[in-house]
């Protein structure tokens, strides 16, 4: 699994927290807001809002909503 996130974002700290209170491993993807990465087709194909964080399953399904995360 991945997660496709940017460090500062309020959803993307507390996932992290959740993660680390569970013991989970992930790898982690930092996306370039300012640089518009989010708005770009392979990102957006991801997650058509644009935002963060989106979580990659092993099987190339992306959840972008922090509650279903």
């Amino acid at each position: 699994m991945k997660i496709y996130e940017l460090k500062r974002v309020p959803n993307t700290r507390r996932f992290r927290m959740f993660l680390a209170e569970k013991g989970t491993e992930m790898a982690y993807h930092q996306v370039d807001l300012g640089a518009g990465e989010n708005l770009e087709p392979a990102f957006l194909a991801k997650n058509p809002a644009g935002r963060t964080p989106v979580l990659e399953l092993d099987d190339g399904t992306c959840l972008s909503e922090t509650m279903t995360i």
